[in-house]
């Protein structure tokens, strides 16, 4: 099943799969996907993780649901870019600390004031039981955060370009997923160039992407000697 709310991703990627030799059910909605998944559990799925009507967030969550149904061997999660994915994986801390901070007192708060706004403002503030679903939400959060962390279960590989932007930005992504506790096992570099082609027009091009080999190499020895104590991989071009 591929799932994504871009009609010329669907056609193109779907086109793609199927030259393969696969059977393609698309969705373009996380609802539909959903729907379509229930009435049949499809071997392999595809998706965005960022699409109206489910943030990459709760998208994630459903993460939790796979993971315990047994039904899969492997489960592949294709992230944002580096900014967008460290922080949806930093989410459940950060709302973790608010909701210790706040809610006690948003409780207290809520009791005393609700009575007031509905007289005095004609407004409904939430209730108890909306209280209860930011507390059952934080509970999913703390457990996703659990299977994405342990090292037995998830692994992490960050894929880069061979570009000095790009590999700057992915030694910051290695630094914060590992300060955040999440195992690294590999790093994937694509678009290299083969020696073939790195005269005439690539040239300079291919200049740049060997001053990057050192960084790379550099960072693909850090991402072996991390992982929390586990074997990594080499940097696969």
């Amino acid at each position: 099943m591929l799932v994504d709310d871009e009609p010329g991703i669907r056609h193109v990627l779907g086109a793609l799969i199927r030259d393969f030799g696969y059977d393609v059910h698309t969705a373009e909605s996380a609802r539909e996907a959903l729907e379509a998944f229930t009435a049949n559990p499809f071997p392999i799925v595809v998706t965005d993780i960022r699409m109206p009507g489910m943030d990459g967030l709760f998208a994630l969550l459903k993460l939790i649901d796979f993971a315990e149904c047994g039904a899969y061997d492997r489960i592949v999660v294709d992230c944002a870019p580096t900014g967008e994915t460290l922080a949806l994986l930093k989410f459940p801390e950060l709302f973790g600390w608010y909701l210790e901070k706040w809610l006690p007192a948003g409780k207290v708060a809520l009791r005393v004031l609700s009575p007031l706004s509905k007289k005095l403002l004609k407004l409904e503030l939430p209730d108890r039981r909306a209280m209860s679903d930011i507390e059952r939400l934080y509970a999913r959060l703390v457990e996703l955060q659990q299977l994405l962390k342990d090292p037995e279960r998830t692994s992490v590989r960050i894929v880069a370009l061979p570009e000095k932007m790009v590999v700057e930005e992915t030694k910051r992504n290695f630094l914060y997923l590992n300060l955040f506790g999440y195992r690294v096992d590999g790093l994937v570099v694509n678009r290299v160039l083969p020696p073939e082609v790195q005269g005439g027009f690539f040239a300079e091009w291919a200049d740049v992407q060997k001053r990057c080999d050192l960084h790379i190499r550099t960072l693909s020895a850090a991402v072996r000697r991390g992982a929390h104590g586990a074997r990594s991989s080499p940097p696969r071009y």
